[in-house]
């Protein structure tokens, strides 16, 4: 039987790539025939601060599968993620410090800047089950209740936020999700970037919080300088 097009087209794994092949940052290697990234870095111009990296979560990995092929990976299905959202940079850092030393579970704290998300600054504890997760749930909301001075929220969620607003509700991992995730993990190669967050960058990003905090007004800004605002007062010519 001669082949078909359909077949071609469902394991063209190039077309698959082609965001990344002509954005210029990936190439075929004629060595191990894989798509690959020319570099590899530690991405300085995050928003994140990453308290405790999970070492068995590739989550950049996945997330590429994800935007090229609105696939949702089977490794995202064992994703349950406890979820806090804050109104102030005072908060936020109340939660930094507490990620750092009072609970040892993998983690992130930020300034979400996502589009699609609500709220300002938020937290992630990651879990495996739903069951760890309403554990740490509750442990959380008890342990910080007395920390956070302003509004906030906070609950238990599956997987990433883009999947859950592509599929909804949908966890079935069919067949042709199996094969192309299979055909990801033969032909292309993703770098391990489960290193830890270096300090200067962890700096670089708390810097930014701040500075980002005094441009929305955020008044819990003078607590970390000297109790000003870091927008200079203009003189008012009405008065």
């Amino acid at each position: 039987m001669p082949v078909q097009y359909s077949e071609l087209v469902a394991r063209d794994i190039v077309a698959m790539c082609q965001p990344l092949l002509k954005g210029g940052g990936w190439y075929i290697d004629p060595k191990t025939q894989k798509i690959t990234p020319k570099q590899v870095g530690i991405d300085f111009n995050t928003p994140w601060v990453h308290v405790l990296r999970d070492t068995c979560r590739k989550c950049e990995d996945w997330q590429i599968i994800f935007q090229l092929t609105k696939i949702r990976p089977k490794r995202c299905y064992h994703c349950w993620k406890v979820v806090i959202r804050m109104s102030t940079i005072e908060d936020l850092f109340g939660l930094r410090d507490y990620m750092a030393f009072d609970i040892k579970h993998p983690c992130k704290c930020g300034w979400d800047n996502r589009p699609y998300t609500s709220g300002v600054y938020s937290g992630y504890f990651y879990c495996d089950t739903k069951e760890s997760g309403l554990e740490i749930l509750k442990k959380v909301r008890a342990d910080l209740k007395p920390v956070f001075k302003a509004e906030y929220n906070i609950s238990l969620k599956r997987g990433c936020t883009e999947m859950e607003i592509q599929h909804k509700d949908n966890w079935e991992n069919t067949i042709s999700d199996q094969l192309i995730e299979g055909m990801f993990i033969q032909h292309v190669h993703i770098p391990d970037k489960n290193y830890p967050q270096p300090d200067i960058v962890k700096l670089h990003v708390m810097r930014r919080w701040i500075e980002n905090a005094s441009r929305m007004g955020d008044q819990t800004v003078k607590k970390y300088n000297d109790g000003e605002m870091l927008s200079p007062v203009l003189k008012n010519y009405e008065d």
